[in-house]
């Protein structure tokens, strides 16, 4: 296995750039405007990445979590995300979703229950970090 020493100019210049995507990510989304496109979007069966991208919003979690607290999108009995009007939507999730503040960056998202804490930047990144990384 080839990991990079913690204090190599390599590793360093890892987490320097780690640092600066996260702080370029929008603390004030969703805005009002935004809540309208991602309405208007999904009506026209676009996906969340590509509303996402369209919206320039932190990730396409946090698309679905916005879209889920307009009652636009719900979890089905299986698990996944859905429409109201699906026929798949029966069930209630074990834990309703919840606005927490992320433990790594203190955006809010909505989370899926006590065990889900990182919001979905964060929890991306950090699945990419080497195990040196500060």
């Amino acid at each position: 296995m080839n990991h990079q020493h913690p204090n190599s100019a390599a590793a360093l210049a890892g987490h320097n750039a780690r640092i600066a995507a996260l702080k370029s990510i929008r603390r004030d989304f969703p805005t009002e405007a935004d809540c309208q496109a991602i309405k208007s979007l999904l009506r026209k069966k676009h996906g969340l990445v590509a509303i996402a991208a369209a919206i320039q919003a932190p990730d396409w979690e946090a698309v679905r979590d916005a879209a889920a607290e307009m009652g636009l999108l719900m979890k089905s009995a299986c698990g996944e995300w859905v429409t109201p009007k699906n026929p798949a939507a029966v069930a209630e999730p074990r834990h309703p979703p919840k606005r927490r503040a992320c433990m790594a960056c203190g955006r809010r998202f909505l989370s899926e229950g006590p065990h889900h804490r990182l919001c979905g930047s964060c929890r991306h990144e950090s699945q990419r970090l080497s195990p040196y990384a500060l």
